[in-house]
């Protein structure tokens, strides 16, 4: 009892102190009382009551004003100021509509308030202030969402028995990266089986890559929808839950050798407290030195390995496995050693490659294997990355790709393509074994509209710049639309032109899950006006089309 007394004075003065100390409570407190400043309310959906004692008229439902925007077609997003009552607010930080008071107004003496929500899966919590005369005592509204988890799954439950649509939690490897401004990645089992995670994403639904510390060897749980993407298994922008590093590590992933016999080493780093190692058994082709390993300045492991000469006439793969254990835990790495068919070209142009790019079936693809000099990467578009050399220019579509613009690739590389409408393009392509520099500045190429029609293939897939050019279809683009896209000539060429999509606009009060809307520069000419832009240069149905990507390309 005595222990009781001391804590019941404590609070109490406690709470004096608190009223003496902050002259906005006080007022709160000469206004009225709450029973309450803290309402909870159960996550299977229900109400919740309160007792308001009010010395005035109070109400919950004024009029408060907060910031929002909307997308305008000729000045594009915009910010303004909305007016909303308290309880109808709902915007990209406040959302009070998931609550429901009642009464939401009185006067002065004891009112029972009521808060009632339905049930949630989510954790959701709002502040109110109930304004009482010229006052206010502020109050917390929060609903707690039920403890539910999902099954944790293998990655042959997903791949083999998963249904398209359904929500998986799975833990996996980290197999290999793909794309880190995404957070594509394969996951894969002890059994070989490969699910590719295309998109990872935070609490937030944000791909917030770099927080994650996901590095090759990790076992990581995600959890996201499944899907089926031409034949490959995905979970598509999975939630990250948790990792555990790896006890191995390795700076390749994933190696490439020519055809001649060759001796490659790699370097491992280890955690743990033993080491194994094997290759596929179906993989004579490649071995380790019978000297087994060394260890290097850094404590590293160092693996010598032997390759014979690839007479198959096709490209071939084999699989390395290291295995490390510390206790109970244990990494498995396998590093994937592709071992090319052919020798590769030397001094190749992009002109030169694209002529090998010949097909129009992508199911049947060309390779190459040739030596770049020079080929920088002139712009990147998402998936698109456009690299010239000055010869030509060359589409390469593969978001795997960690290129940028700027980049400089000199030396071999190697993949496949197809021709899309009639322009080549790489769906493969694999610059390992070629130096890249970064840094380079990028210019447009001015070129005339002659010059373009006259030789469509020296320019298309380039960074071009058309200098006053005269309109001859007029151009209404604005920031929600394309209205007329419009065309440019020299009184004797003339091209269309087409815009791309600067983003997705999605207003404040939207969740994430609202598509938004599709976003674009503003460029308005009139039949006959002169205009100077830059753009990528393409085919659409046998005629040149020049694609204008960003707004400063308008200057």
């Amino acid at each position: 009892m005595k222990l009781r007394y001391i804590s019941m004075c404590f609070a109490a003065l406690a709470l004096v102190a608190t009223s003496c100390s902050d002259e906005e409570e006080a007022r709160y407190l000469s206004a009225g009382q709450v029973s309450t400043s803290y309402v909870t309310i159960s996550p299977d959906g229900g109400t919740a009551k309160i007792t308001l004692n009010a010395n005035a008229d109070w109400t919950m439902d004024y009029e408060v004003e907060y910031e929002t925007d909307k997308l305008d077609p000729e000045k594009g997003k915009v910010n303004y100021i909305e007016k909303a009552t308290q309880l109808t607010m709902k915007n990209d930080k406040v959302d009070n509509t998931w609550i429901t008071v009642s009464p939401a107004n009185g006067g002065a003496g004891t009112t029972e308030i009521s808060f009632t929500a339905p049930a949630t899966t989510n954790d959701r919590q709002s502040t109110l202030k109930i304004k009482i005369g010229d006052s206010y005592q502020t109050l917390v509204v929060s609903q707690k969402a039920a403890a539910s988890e999902l099954p944790l799954s293998t990655v042959a439950d997903v791949v083999k028995n998963g249904t398209d649509g359904k929500t998986y939690r799975v833990k996996g490897s980290c197999n290999s990266i793909a794309n880190t401004n995404y957070g594509n990645w394969y996951m894969t089992d002890d059994e070989g089986n490969s699910l590719y995670i295309y998109g990872t994403v935070d609490d937030s639904g944000a791909n917030n890559w770099s927080s994650f510390n996901i590095e090759v060897g990790d076992i990581v749980t995600v959890e996201g929808p499944r899907t089926n993407y031409n034949g490959t298994i995905e979970l598509v922008n999975a939630t990250f839950i948790k990792v555990e590093k790896a006890l191995l590590a390795s700076k390749e992933t994933a190696k490439t050798i020519e055809k001649a016999a060759s001796t490659f080493t790699l370097t491992m780093t280890q955690k743990g407290e033993t080491m194994q190692f094997s290759v596929d058994d179906n993989c004579d082709w490649l071995k380790f030195n019978p000297s087994g390993y060394s260890v290097n300045d850094k404590g590293d492991y160092v693996f010598t390995l032997e390759a014979t000469e690839n007479t198959t006439g096709a490209t071939r793969k084999g699989t390395l496995y290291f295995n490390s254990t510390k206790g109970k835990s244990s990494t498995r790495l396998p590093i994937t050693i592709t071992q090319l068919a052919t020798v590769s070209e030397a001094n190749v142009t992009i002109a030169a490659l694209r002529a090998k790019i010949t097909s129009t079936n992508k199911k049947s693809p060309d390779a190459f294997f040739v030596e770049l000099k020079d080929a920088m990467v002139s712009f990147v578009s998402g998936s698109n990355f456009f690299i010239e050399d000055g010869t030509a220019g060359l589409t390469l579509y593969n978001s795997e790709l960690k290129l940028k613009a700027g980049d400089v690739i000199t030396g071999k590389v190697w993949g496949s393509g197809y021709q899309y409408n009639g322009v080549p393009q790489a769906t493969e392509f694999h610059y390992e074994l070629a130096e890249v520099t970064s840094g380079a500045t990028v210019k447009p190429t001015v070129v005339t509209l002659a010059e373009l029609t006259a030789d469509p293939n020296k320019y298309i897939s380039r960074f071009v710049r058309l200098e006053n050019a005269t309109v001859a279809t007029a151009i209404d683009v604005n920031y929600t639309a394309v209205t007329s896209a419009g065309s440019v000539t020299d009184g004797t060429n003339t091209v269309a032109l087409s815009h791309q999509s600067t983003g997705t606009y999605k207003q404040k009060n939207m969740t994430k899950d609202d598509k938004g809307t599709k976003m674009y520069y503003y460029f308005q000419a009139a039949q006959g006006a002169t205009v100077s832009f830059n753009a990528v240069p393409t085919l659409y149905k046998g005629a040149v089309q020049l694609n204008i990507y960003k707004a400063d390309w308008l200057k």
